[in-house]
């Protein structure tokens, strides 16, 4: 089955935290291809903990009843599902109170279907299957109430310390915001809820495999002291299981209280049929995991690639970030060659706290314009310039002009900085901004990973643009151009294509490129 992929269905359009719910085909394609209805009918037991309107468990029954299986009143007892959204818990009540009564059944087990946030409830089995789609959204995007819960933000960060997936909250800053529930729902799931060599069947986003640093949690294959093994999984790849979803998605298949062994056998849909591939380490096993097919030349590339010692200040960054007040720091030139913000306000404080904006696209440096400019309040040691040296050099009024702009900045580090009263502090601006000579690559989006050198005069300095841009600086070209030879190796080249994640937001990010050097000194 899964030749020809089902067309997805509509999805619920209701505003709950990461719902979108899984279409039927895919459903009945997971029930069907791990014999499920059998599984049940022999006595297994299931639990959806993210339930939504309950199509994993309701597909169950309904395809057993399909079957021709007599569906009995033990077998109902042992599904359980949790659901936190009310209105979706009712309709999945309903649902299946209507499949209770379709097999003519006596007492309905209330009791094994919950509504209560499934990182709370307390009353959950150990169960031999655990089935679903997990919601998707970041940590940094929770808000901090919901529903009934004053604490909602501050109980997914306790969870995530409980579960092992951070080692102290303010890890939760910063790179590790983006941390998903999705990751932390199914740790807790791997570890609490599955009996003996149980089995668990999820759809994921991909990146919970191929990213590192943040999502990287899901591919250890031990919480708490339990292992786990990937023994699986489906690469959906171009199609979107999910309507008006463009995350990629898989079906992974985990197996409880086994080894996880790499590389794992992994299947990737080309748009017709299922083609093999290996799942496995880079690094000689040490390294992210990578999807390949194995009589590639990608694979033995990668095979061949080795870490390249570098300094803590060469490391990939980010460019600097206005954390939403793009408008003020952002200049270009007007007729006149006066420097206008994206507010319209001319700039007239020193022109040598302006430095030049990359373009969003890079291509060779000869070609770069220069049109675009920004603001930087900052000595070349990376620290914000107090308010006496801004007057000095003519800016402090021009920010004065924007402060209450600047001051409905968030963030937490930006608040700290605010309540300092560098209330123009920027993110991502350190020493290593300052350099003249720099290696750009186009982080979002981009499909091909081609770092770009930049010698620039002695006079210009350039700068990245927030998470569009990945750049490393260095004291001089000569160490530039040894990092960028690496960079532009064959073996890297198969490293960055076995991601399978071009032209997402995550592909070159500076978290997969880091880990492609060894930090010495």
């Amino acid at each position: 089955m899964l030749n020809e992929l089902p067309l997805p269905l509509k999805v619920s359009t209701e505003p709950p935290i990461g719902a979108v719910f899984t279409p039927a085909p895919y459903v009945r394609w997971v029930i069907d291809k791990w014999h499920l209805s059998e599984a049940w009918a022999s006595g297994a037991s299931f639990l959806d903990p993210t339930a939504g309107e309950g199509i994993f468990l309701t597909t169950l029954i309904e395809m057993s009843l399909e079957r021709g299986f007599p569906i009995t009143e033990s077998m109902f007892a042992s599904l359980y599902a949790a659901e936190i959204h009310p209105p979706f818990f009712q309709r999945m009540r309903d649902r299946l109170q209507q499949l209770f009564e379709r097999a003519h059944l006596l007492r309905f087990p209330e009791e094994n279907f919950l509504q209560v946030d499934y990182l709370l409830a307390s009353n959950v089995p150990r169960v031999d299957y655990i089935l679903g789609n997990p919601p998707w959204k970041s940590f940094s995007e929770l808000p901090e109430k919901y529903l009934d819960n004053d604490q909602y933000k501050e109980t997914v960060k306790l969870a995530f310390l409980h579960y092992g997936m951070v080692t102290e909250k303010s890890n939760m800053l910063l790179g590790n915001s983006r941390m998903d529930i999705a990751s932390l729902i199914t740790m807790r799931a791997l570890y609490e809820h599955l009996k003996p060599s149980g089995a668990a069947l999820l759809y994921l986003p991909m990146s919970l495999f191929l990213n590192s640093g943040a999502h990287s949690s899901v591919q250890q294959c031990s919480v708490l002291g339990r292992n786990y093994a990937v023994e699986t999984f489906y690469d959906f790849n171009k199609e979107r299981v999910f309507p008006g979803v463009s995350t990629r998605y898989v079906l992974a298949a985990f197996r409880a209280d086994e080894h996880c062994r790499y590389p794992v056998t992994a299947h990737y849909h080309n748009g017709n049929h299922w083609e093999k591939k290996l799942l496995s380490r880079s690094f000689s096993g040490k390294g992210p995991l990578v999807l390949t097919n194995p009589l590639s030349h990608t694979h033995t590339r990668i095979g061949e690639l080795k870490k390249m010692d570098i300094y803590k200040e060469e490391l990939p960054r980010q460019g600097a970030n206005t954390a939403g007040a793009n408008k003020v720091f952002h200049f270009s030139h007007d007729l006149y060659g006066n420097f206008v913000s994206g507010n319209g306000q001319i700039y007239q404080g020193s022109a040598s706290l302006l430095y030049l904006l990359a373009p969003n696209k890079i291509i060779p440096f000869p070609n770069w314009e220069r049109k675009k400019f920004i603001l930087v309040p900052y000595d070349h040691r990376g620290k914000a310039l107090p308010a006496d040296i801004l007057s000095s050099l003519g800016a402090l009024e021009y920010f004065e002009d924007n402060k209450e702009i600047l001051q409905k900045r968030k963030g937490v580090y930006i608040s700290n900085q605010i309540r300092r009263g560098n209330y123009w502090a920027l993110l991502g601006v350190g020493p290593y901004s300052f350099s003249h000579c720099k290696i750009f690559w186009t982080a979002l989006g981009s499909s091909r990973f081609y770092p770009e050198p930049v010698y620039p005069s002695e006079e210009e300095i350039w700068q990245g643009n927030q998470a569009h841009h990945v750049t490393m600086s260095f004291q001089d070209a000569e160490r530039c151009e040894t990092v960028l030879s690496y960079l532009r190796s064959d073996q890297v080249r198969a490293y960055m294509e076995s991601s399978a994640i071009a032209g997402s937001r995550s592909f070159a990010q500076p978290g997969r490129i880091r880990e492609l050097f060894q930090v010495i000194r």
